[in-house]
């Protein structure tokens, strides 16, 4: 068998100091951008007016609805007579 060389040991490369200040960085634009869209939102919010929600008049009775007729023929059927009208037929 051939001789074999000596492996020499490699060296290991050292941690990067730099990754976890990219981290803090990009948490930091994060929070940035979601401070921005919130005072964004708020400022929108704050422009729009707020509805008035109490009337101001009375509102005028109205006409009979279709459900007021609806109810009225309902009322108006005579329904007595109504199983004599089916046995004559």
């Amino acid at each position: 068998m051939p001789p074999v060389p000596p492996v020499m040991p490699q060296a290991t490369m050292p941690p990067k100091q730099g990754s976890s200040l990219t981290g803090i960085l990009g948490a930091i634009l994060v929070l940035a951008i979601v401070i921005c869209g919130a005072l964004y939102f708020w400022s929108q919010r704050a422009v729009s007016p707020a509805t008035d929600t109490m009337p101001t008049s009375l509102e005028q009775p109205k006409a009979p609805s279709e459900n007021d007729q609806i109810e009225a023929d309902i009322n108006a059927t005579d329904v007595d007579n109504l199983d004599a009208e089916l046995n004559a037929s």
